[in-house]
């Protein structure tokens, strides 16, 4: 029970745990700052590659459902990292081979553990870092169209699209590889 105990403490990857905190907190006073410099008519619709094809001219509904849903989607995920991926044992984690991994010794899970919930504490710092993109993006379109760092920041949401679905399935095959590992080097797989 103790060494569960202590388990559930250990498996949390605190470098993004902690980064992330940091970061929302920044991110938040970030979108703050934006809201209140912003113009009344901004962009609440973007084609594939950011250019705005749908305005708005009262720009706080906008921005408060941007802030709300940013914030919803990071907590869930923040908190699901710290309590959730933290039990050997759960029937929230999803590994290959589930019923054999339940065989491997508590500390060859931990490692296990500890590589889902660094996945998870990457995958929600991609988050926070789109939705700083995408008000970026939706401030300056509303400022100034032209400028080259609309161009950059369009194709900045464009890389990081393709970089939130590339490193959840490089990942989980990584972890699958992981958990097969540990499964042949205690004879539980062929």
């Amino acid at each position: 029970m103790l060494t569960q105990i202590l388990l559930k403490m250990n498996v949390v990857h605190k470098p993004t745990f902690h980064f992330n905190t940091l970061f929302y907190f920044l991110y938040l006073a970030y979108a703050l700052i934006i809201l209140f410099i912003m113009p009344d008519r901004i962009p609440t619709r973007f084609d594939v590659l950011g250019n705005p094809i749908q305005w708005t001219d009262n720009k706080m509904n906008s921005m408060i459902l941007i802030l709300a849903f940013s914030t919803f989607s990071f907590w869930k995920l923040h908190l699901f990292q710290r309590f959730i991926i933290n039990d050997p044992d759960s029937d929230l984690l999803n590994v290959p081979n589930k019923k054999l991994y339940l065989k491997l010794p508590l500390h060859e899970k931990e490692e296990v553990l500890q590589r889902a919930n660094r996945m998870l504490g990457i995958i929600n710092s991609l988050l926070l870092l789109t939705f700083t993109i995408i008000i970026t993006l939706t401030y300056l379109s509303a400022i100034n169209q032209g400028e080259i760092s609309v161009l950059i920041t369009r194709y900045s949401m464009v890389i990081l699209i393709i970089v939130i679905l590339v490193f959840p399935i490089a990942e989980a095959l990584a972890l699958n590889a992981m958990v097969k590992q540990k499964l042949r080097e205690y004879r539980l797989l062929d």
